[in-house]
């Protein structure tokens, strides 16, 4: 109670405590409670309400700079609050979170933390040293703790939901397992958290206030980059290029007339014809509906992810469709607003005949993606180990480092792919590149084999 106590007089992100009650007597034990404020409901009821059980990241995103500002705070006092899950998170009228519950919080040396004489906390969210008595119990079990949290908003169930209580230990605890992560649709600070936040090891694992300033910065810096410039059709970079006046030499062929123009309404049948043949792998009907007029790259009215009708070929790995698309003009290098390029697609799914024939033709390996991942980061955190192969063989950089510094040994490690991790140090991939939480692809990994690999 003096730690709660402690604690609400001082934390903006801890609930408000507004004295002690003394419940009982009359013969009977007494015992004291706590009287707070009354809160609307808990992290836990707000998930419950949701059609689907989960949050959507930018909800989460949000949720975890206040919480990270929360843990901060409390440990700032000295106090680990060793129980963090969204039961004991309550959201006050605005839907802010404060951190509750201090059950078993214990006040202790932020740098040496204390002994656990008995495992405490709730399975599902704990380090993997909590579950060891006569281990040091510091501040990092609450950022593995948040990172479980984050997980169950995200995915609408805790980590490990369906195993009991035995197999919990015998995966986190002994195998020191990181639950998964998902791979992809997270925004960069929230991606990068989460993997920072459930490193088995806990000095790999950064204090609430280092991740906080991580996390803010690069929202400030997302905020700051320029918007991508639009990308120009085939026909409308050809008009762009004649708007300095006529060529400095005459065409030395006539050219073929003009294909009628399309309406909109003819463009929105044909587009959606496209998509579908590229989604099909009909290479035919790819070819007889661009010879109608329609251009490769056209993205359609109704496809709300941006792809073009490459990358929707690529990601389904028809490469006949793909190399049709590619000799009508299709641009090899289209960039989504996620900034996926085809080239991720193939490296992504493992589609290796899609991936040579991109390669065949120049596509971009250094392109990045909003996470500043390259294809060669894709195809090592998916595991395609001959797709890490073939980019290799092409000179793809295999020391390209994403917004958090991870390099794509990072990534094979941290998912636990042994033949990857050989393969990209097969390829002289330097095994001491640290990054921006100063860990290396070793300390990355959670899974013996994994590390000793690339140890």
């Amino acid at each position: 109670m003096r730690l709660l106590a402690r604690a609400s007089a001082t934390c903006r992100h801890v609930v408000k405590v507004l004295g002690v009650s003394v419940l009982g007597g009359g013969g009977g034990a007494e015992e004291m409670a706590l009287v707070m404020r009354r809160y609307p409901r808990s992290l836990k009821q707000h998930l419950d309400t949701q059609p689907d059980g989960k949050l959507g990241p930018g909800e989460v995103l949000l949720l975890a700079q206040d919480l990270l500002r929360g843990l901060a705070e409390l440990h700032g006092l000295g106090i680990v609050m060793a129980d963090l899950k969204p039961d004991n998170v309550l959201l006050d009228e605005a839907g802010a979170p404060l951190l509750c519950d201090f059950g078993i919080a214990h006040a202790v040396s932020t740098t040496t933390g204390y002994t656990a004489t008995s495992t405490s906390g709730t399975f599902n969210y704990m380090a993997p040293e909590q579950f060891h008595m006569g281990s040091r119990i510091t501040p990092q079990c609450d950022m593995w703790a948040l990172g479980a949290t984050l997980l169950h908003l995200l995915t609408g169930r805790p980590p490990w939901f369906g195993c009991n209580m035995a197999q919990i230990f015998a995966t986190v605890g002994m195998q020191r397992t990181a639950p998964d992560i998902p791979a992809s649709g997270l925004p960069p600070p929230l991606l990068g958290l989460l993997q920072a936040c459930l490193r088995p090891e806990p000095s790999a694992r950064p204090s609430a206030k280092a991740a906080l300033e991580v996390m803010v910065a690069e929202l400030k810096n997302a905020l700051s980059r320029p918007p991508q410039p639009p990308q120009l059709s085939r026909a409308e970079d050809g008009q762009a290029g004649n708007l300095s006046g006529p060529a400095a030499e005459p065409p030395r062929a006539t050219p073929p007339p003009p294909a009628p123009a399309l309406s909109r309404a003819e463009r929105q049948r044909l587009s959606e014809d496209l998509l579908q043949a590229c989604r099909d792998g009909d290479s035919a009907r790819v070819e007889q509906v661009l010879r109608q007029g329609l251009d490769p790259n056209c993205v359609n009215d109704r496809q709300q992810d941006g792809h073009t009708p490459l990358h929707v070929a690529a990601s389904k790995g028809h490469a006949e469709a793909v190399r049709a698309l590619l000799s009508a003009g299709a641009n090899k290098d289209a960039v989504v607003p996620n900034g996926l390029t085809p080239l991720h697609m193939a490296a992504s799914n493992g589609h290796m005949e899609v991936l040579r024939a991109l390669l065949a033709v120049g596509a971009n390996k250094e392109a990045v993606d909003m996470y500043g991942q390259t294809p060669l980061h894709t195809a090592a955190v998916y595991d395609h180990v001959e797709a890490v192969r073939a980019l290799l063989r092409e000179s793809a950089n295999k020391e390209a480092t994403d917004t958090y510094g991870q390099t794509p040994l990072h990534f094979a490690a941290m998912y636990d792919h042994v033949e990857a991790v050989r393969a990209l140090l097969g390829a002289t991939a330097n095994k001491e590149a640290a990054d921006m939480f100063k860990a290396t692809a070793p300390v990355s990994s959670g899974n013996a084999e994994a590390g000793r690999a690339a140890s």
